[in-house]
């Protein structure tokens, strides 16, 4: 009985219709046989594969975009989101809400967008790490024990399997850029690994009052909006949706979630970041692409979409639209 496993890929609105996927498989047609005999088409594996990189967390790996240029590749493994250079060596940049499933990865040369559902992400495009180096992290200590590459510094922001998003090094112990020990702001207990640090988009003095935030100063970096806003007292998951009369930097933003902190401190913008859900009409999306420098993504199991602002990955008004077939 010819069970017609062989054919066309699709997956319908509705799976009860269609629910096909085909992966590093291609199809072949036997010359010698006949349309509708048993055999002219064949599935074979993708041959010639060589192994050029590794992923650390060894899980399904969700999605792959070279960027525009072409100098660097995200790839999404697991929850972790990692960018590889020319030298194929993944630092990660970010961490998903989910670990599992088909993401779908744009950008526009500033800004990379992801999503996987229910979440919608941005990094902003930057060096993927300005250190790589092998540590464990005890409460908030980290201890690194030897360097590959690069330099440690106060600001930077701490990737690696197993470390808590939004996680920055707040001060040095022993190390003084190398081997040692520095503090970090986020609690947590991660044995032995390879680890990176990059630099965050800005390093700032700022207070803050419900979701106004006002930078008093500016140590290094620029602020822009899709950043995350991390330091003491700062609730988790601060986006910047808005510019007040800062542009970049001091003067007044609009963070996603309210705080209070009276008293200026130290805080730092986070280049990636998980999108609120009341950035636009909804919050979640499974396609995305760019449009004319516009973020475009679906509403999941309908036929609305929505889209950013120009050319921010944020978006401050409700862009609705519907497809029509």
């Amino acid at each position: 009985m010819d069970f017609g496993l062989v054919g066309p890929s699709y997956s319908a609105p509705s799976i009860y219709q269609d629910d096909q996927e085909t992966i590093n498989f291609f199809p072949e047609i036997d010359p010698l046989k006949q349309p509708g005999e048993r055999g002219v088409v064949a599935l074979y594996p993708t041959p010639g594969l060589t192994l050029k990189a590794l992923l650390p967390n060894l899980q399904e790996v969700r999605g792959m975009r070279t960027l525009s240029g072409g100098s660097q590749m995200v790839a999404v493994c697991g929850p972790y989101v990692y960018v590889l250079t020319s030298n194929l060596v993944p630092s990660v940049v970010g961490v998903l809400n989910s670990s599992a499933g088909r993401v779908t990865i744009t950008d526009n040369g500033i800004n990379v967008y992801i999503v996987d559902g229910a979440y919608r992400y941005t990094w902003r495009i930057s060096s993927p790490a300005n250190a790589v180096f092998t540590g464990s992290i005890s409460g908030t200590t980290l201890t690194v024990t030897s360097m590959s590459s690069g330099t440690i510094a106060i600001g930077q922001s701490l990737y690696g399997v197993g470390v808590a998003a939004e996680t920055v090094i707040t001060a040095l112990g022993t190390g003084t850029g190398g081997v040692g020990t520095y503090t970090i702001n986020v609690s947590r207990t991660v044995s032995s690994a390879s680890l990176n640090s990059t630099a965050v988009g800005a390093r700032f003095t700022a207070t803050i009052s419900g979701t106004t935030m006002t930078v008093s100063a500016v140590a290094t970096g620029t602020l822009y909006l899709g950043q995350t806003v991390q330091g003491a007292g700062v609730a988790a998951g601060s986006v910047i949706t808005a510019l007040g009369t800062g542009t970049g930097g001091i003067g007044t933003y609009t963070l996603s979630t309210s705080s209070t902190v009276a008293v200026g401190v130290t805080m730092y913008a986070i280049n990636f970041s998980v999108l609120p859900s009341t950035d636009g009409a909804f919050s979640g999306g499974e396609t995305c692409d760019i449009v004319d420098n516009y973020f475009v993504y679906n509403r999941p199991s309908s036929q609305q979409w929505g889209a950013s602002n120009l050319p921010s990955p944020i978006v401050t008004g409700k862009q609705i639209g519907r497809a029509h077939v």
